[in-house]
């Protein structure tokens, strides 16, 4: 058996995005600052443990023509307890 998952990241301009645990990804895609939260989701046995659903924080810009998303979501920030 091998272990499936994926990283979940939060930047510090609150965007977020995911990764494959083998492809970390930890600079942000959208402002290319680095992750300030990571946090590992484990799927090994589609379970989805230690999943953190995203918070909206401030929903993105629309566009005024076609009114669709012209932009990244912020998200409110996790805080992540060390074990």
């Amino acid at each position: 058996m091998s272990f499936e998952g994926y990283y979940q990241y939060w930047c510090s301009n609150g965007h977020h995005w995911v990764a494959d645990v083998y492809m970390e990804q930890k600079t942000c895609p959208h402002c290319k600052a680095l992750a300030q939260v990571e946090n590992l989701v484990d799927e090994t046995n589609c379970e989805s443990y230690g999943y953190i659903k995203p918070k909206v924080a401030k929903e993105p810009p629309k566009c005024p023509t076609c009114h669709q998303c012209v932009g990244p979501a912020i998200y409110k920030i996790p805080k992540i307890k060390k074990k």
